[in-house]
C-alpha cells in the first residue's frame, strides 16, 4: 500500500523546503492530488506558535484587539475582526488553543496583542510536558481521523521530528529512547495513513549550520541564525550544559541529528534517507 502521509525530514539546512516542493510537484505531474503542509504555516498537527489560555484569559485579548481596533483604520468591521480570531481557535477539554500569529489581522499593529499570549504557547517551554503532549497527541490522531479515507498524498515538512525534537531535548531534558518512544506514540496515531519518512541526511552539520546562517536574512535584514541563538538560550538544554552563542547553537544541532539518527535506526516504518 502507498504512503499517504509523508514525512520529510532533516536538521536546519538540509534541503527539506526545496525537497517538499519538487516531491508536490512530483505529485501532480502524476495527475495524483496532494497537499503539502509548509514549515511556519498553519498545520493541523503541529502547535508552534500557538497558545493555550483558559476562558477569561481568552477574552482578554479579545477584548485587547477590540480596543486596538478602536484605534485603527477600521478597515474590517467588529464583527469580521472576531470571526477571524475565532478562524484560529481550538476548544480543548482543558482550554482554548489559539494559533494567535496565524490570524489575519488587516493591520500591522494588532500584532501587539501577540505579547499578551506569547507566555502561554504550548511549545518554547512554556507548557508542561503532560499539557504538551496529550493536546500533540490529539491533533496527530484528529488529523488522522480527518484525512484516512480521502484519495490524497499529505505531505509534512519538519513537524514528525525537527520541532518537537527541539521541544523534547531543549526543555524537557529528554533522552535518546524517551524520544523514540513519544516520536513512536505519534507515528501510532496515523498508522491508518500508511506514513513513510523521507530523511535528508546531511554529512557536515556544523558546514550545514553556518551556510544557512549566512543565507537565512530576513526582508528587515534580521538574521535567522540570531533568532536561533535567543531561543537556544531560553531552553533547559543551555542552562543545564552551559553553553550558548553560535557554539551552542552548533551542539545542540549536533544532539538533535544524533538523536535523530537513533530514532531512524530504531523505527518501524518505511524510511528513505537522502543523502545531501
Amino acid at each position: 500500500m502507498p504512503p499517504k502521509l509523508i514525512l520529510v525530514e532533516g536538521i536546519n539546512g538540509s534541503g527539506k523546503s526545496t525537497y517538499v516542493e519538487s516531491l508536490k510537484q512530483l505529485y501532480k505531474n502524476n495527475r495524483v492530488p496532494v497537499i503539502l503542509y509548509r514549515n511556519g504555516k498553519p498545520h493541523p498537527a503541529d502547535m508552534t506558535r500557538q497558545a493555550l489560555l483558559n476562558e477569561n484569559e481568552y477574552i482578554d485579548f479579545l477584548n485587547y484587539c477590540i480596543s486596538i481596533w478602536k484605534g485603527s483604520k477600521k478597515t474590517i468591521s467588529i464583527e469580521e475582526l472576531i470571526s477571524r480570531i475565532e478562524m484560529q481557535v481550538i476548544r480543548e477539554a482543558i482550554g482554548i488553543v489559539l494559533a494567535y500569529t496565524k490570524i489575519d489581522f488587516p493591520e500591522s499593529s494588532f500584532q501587539a496583542a501577540y505579547e499578551i499570549v506569547r507566555n502561554k504557547e504550548l511549545y518554547d517551554g512554556f507548557s508542561t510536558f503532560d499539557i504538551f503532549a496529550d493536546i500533540h497527541k490529539k491533533r496527530w490522531r484528529m488529523f488522522s481521523q480527518n484525512n484516512c479515507m480521502d484519495n490524497a498524498i499529505h505531505i509534512f515538512e519538519g513537524v514528525l521530528m525537527q520541532f518537537p525534537l527541539m521541544e523534547l531535548i531543549g526543555f524537557y531534558g529528554m533522552g535518546k529512547q524517551e524520544c523514540l518512544i513519544y516520536i513512536q506514540q505519534l507515528l501510532d496515531t496515523s498508522i491508518s495513513m500508511n506514513p513513510e519518512i523521507h530523511y535528508l541526511d546531511v554529512p557536515d552539520v556544523r558546514a550545514t549550520i553556518s551556510y544557512v546562517a549566512e543565507e537565512r536574512i530576513s526582508a528587515n535584514q534580521s538574521k535567522w541564525i540570531d533568532s536561533y541563538v535567543i531561543w537556544f538560550e531560553h531552553t533547559y538544554y543551555s542552562k543545564i550544559n552551559n553553553i550558548g552563542g553560535f557554539d551552542g547553537v552548533i551542539q545542540f544541532c549536533h544532539k538533535l541529528k544524533d538523536i535523530e539518527d537513533y530514532i531512524l535506526a530504531h523505527l518501524d516504518i518505511p524510511t528513505r534517507i537522502i543523502h545531501r
